[in-house]
């Protein structure tokens, strides 16, 4: 009889996560080509987002600005102003004062030396320029002689147009980390958006942007400029899919 009652528990028991197993599965979003698109064009719509191809990064390491920086890395060998510097400057991006002050670096910065001062020019930016940018900070690195190294970067990003997801890998769980949740790894097509980033419209700009646009199969009926990146997407515990951690970084 206890035994009877045993084997009843552990049925029921089994039953239950069945059950369980069954309702979770019905919950997952299931991944396809419509759901991949909602999910890249509504991510894309921020600048924080958009392909670091899509950014012009400033020379040099810095806080977000307004800051100080090195003053050599804003010139070219000769000591003129860099063409791109000169154009961010008048597309009233930014203002640049020259050799403001002497001074040291920031102590995190791979150039840092300890007493060391060097010409310093500021950085300040305008309400244009406000709404470009974009600062980004690495985790932090030790460096061989013990000092610790931390990336910093500010870029004029631009709005990007989506062109369309080119193909997805089939979602699963990446073996080579310890994230439990399925990822799928995307090829997409991007441009960036003219009629939203007026900068671009200067030639060298445009040419300071490392986006590289070929023609695709996809849109082969006329150049269309489009450049292509990949995207990882991942699954999170509660079976949504979204962009996933580092997104434009393969994990495998």
């Amino acid at each position: 009889m206890v035994l009877k009652k045993r084997n009843l528990i552990a049925l029921g028991l089994i039953s239950t996560m069945i059950s369980d197993i069954s309702f979770a599965a019905s919950n997952e979003e299931q991944l396809d080509e419509t759901k991949i698109n909602n999910i890249i064009q509504g991510f894309l719509v921020d600048l924080n987002n958009v392909p670091s191809n899509a950014c012009i990064t400033l020379p040099g390491f810095g806080h977000k600005l307004p800051a100080y920086v090195k003053t050599s890395v804003l010139q070219t060998a000769g000591g003129e102003m860099r063409k791109d510097i000169d154009s961010l400057i008048k597309n009233k991006l930014m203002t640049v004062k020259i050799n403001a002050k002497k001074g040291s670096l920031y102590p995190e910065d791979p150039d840092y030396i300890k007493g060391e001062e060097f010409p310093l020019s500021y950085i300040e930016l305008t309400p244009e320029g406000e709404k470009f940018l974009r600062h980004d900070k690495s985790k932090p690195i030790i460096s061989k002689s013990g000092n610790k190294i931390v990336f910093l970067t500010n870029s004029f990003c631009a709005y990007v147009l989506y062109g369309g997801m080119e193909k997805f890998t089939k979602p699963t769980k990446n073996p080579f980390d310890n994230n439990p949740h399925k990822v799928s790894w995307v090829n997409f097509l991007w441009k960036p958006d003219l009629s939203k980033t007026p900068w671009l419209a200067d030639e060298v700009l445009m040419d300071a942007l490392p986006y590289y646009p070929e023609d695709y199969p996809k849109h082969n009926s006329k150049k269309e400029n489009w450049a292509r990146i990949g995207m990882m997407l991942e699954q999170s515990d509660d079976g949504v899919w979204g962009a996933g951690e580092k997104p434009y970084t393969l994990r495998w």
